[in-house]
């Protein structure tokens, strides 16, 4: 399908849309999932990274791409600071998420501006902060949580479900567990249980990670790297990957995610708990966030459609994005 937006005289090709976004006119991939000769990678989660020969990135992000795949063809670009591509001026701002994640911000030579947010939050956390709204002509916006169901407990809600959950295990003599994904949510559950009082320990491929986030002065406290059995009172944090088999035999597992907001989640991962601590935004986030921003066209990626449907009731002019489209205006 392709779509087209006309704006007077002064129609131009924005975007091609695929399984990801392209700026054809400068060549620019957005978070390709395959090698791309040049791209923009928001941030370090796997499903964002490939093994690009050159591409644009915030120092972190290069740092913790490096880290994980030993290489990275990735040019480090500074938040607020740009960079010429043709004669589009390309420049950061944080999006939250987790450490180095970044909004792309394109200023095109017809004075119009576009964002691409990729993952993102309105919340600061204890390791990031929150995303920076910046208005822009078109908006190009992740939309996960982009239902009405999804709206997280406040923070301190979150954290006093995690204390509560620590507690008992221990008075319960087993070793409480926190599953969360190596990058972000692991470095937010280490600085959160620290902040609680807890020794912590943390599986190796954690520790990797954790490592760039003190490098860039992000304060997570101390911690062990697990190797052997995990002494009383310690909490211990891994990856969801590391399930039972894997695990303390005497433990109980909480699993953090936005997802935990579904009833099924515990069930369907084997876990014992889960509380709704996320690094996306929710939907009152997304709202916000939009309402802050200001766009005159939306376009929405990996989240549910009717997303769109909602921004349209709010005023705004809103797409979703599917396969094979060319945007315009």
């Amino acid at each position: 399908m392709i779509f087209l937006r006309q704006l007077g005289s002064r129609s131009c090709h924005l975007f091609s849309f695929s399984d990801y976004v392209n700026l054809d006119e400068i060549s620019l991939a957005l978070d390709p999932p395959r090698r791309c000769d040049y791209a923009f990678v928001s941030h370090g989660h796997s499903d964002h990274v490939a093994r690009h020969p050159a591409g644009l990135a915030s120092p972190a992000t290069v740092a913790l791409v490096q880290r994980r795949y030993k290489s990275s063809g990735l040019t480090p670009l500074d938040f607020g600071e740009t960079r010429l591509r043709g004669n589009h001026r390309l420049w950061l701002v944080p999006a939250g998420h987790v450490l180095g994640a970044a909004q792309l911000v394109v200023d095109r030579p017809d004075g119009r501006r576009l964002i691409y947010t990729g993952d993102f939050s309105m919340r600061p956390r204890l390791t990031v902060p929150a995303a920076t709204p910046v208005q822009t002509d078109v908006l190009i916006m992740e939309c996960t949580y982009g239902s009405p169901r999804y709206v997280f407990p406040p923070d301190d809600e979150i954290c006093a479900r995690i204390r509560f959950f620590v507690e008992r295990a221990l008075d319960d003599g087993v070793t409480p567990v926190l599953l969360g994904y190596s990058l972000g949510k692991a470095q937010e559950a280490m600085a959160l249980i620290n902040r609680l009082g807890y020794p912590v320990i943390v599986h190796p491929t954690i520790a990797e990670l954790a490592d760039v986030y003190q490098r860039f002065g992000v304060e997570i406290g101390s911690y062990q790297v697990l190797n052997g059995p995990v002494s009383p009172g310690h909490v211990l944090i891994a990856p969801p990957s590391a399930r039972r088999d894997r695990l303390p035999a005497h433990c109980r597992t909480l699993y953090l995610s936005g997802w935990a907001l579904d009833h099924s989640t515990v069930y369907r991962l084997g876990v014992d708990e889960a509380v709704p601590l996320s690094d996306h935004a929710d939907f009152s986030e997304l709202i916000r966030f939009v309402e802050a921003v200001q766009p005159s066209h939306i376009y929405t990626t990996h989240g549910p459609p009717s997303f769109a449907d909602y921004l349209r009731r709010l005023g705004f002019n809103a797409q979703p994005l599917g396969e094979h489209q060319l945007a315009l205006l």
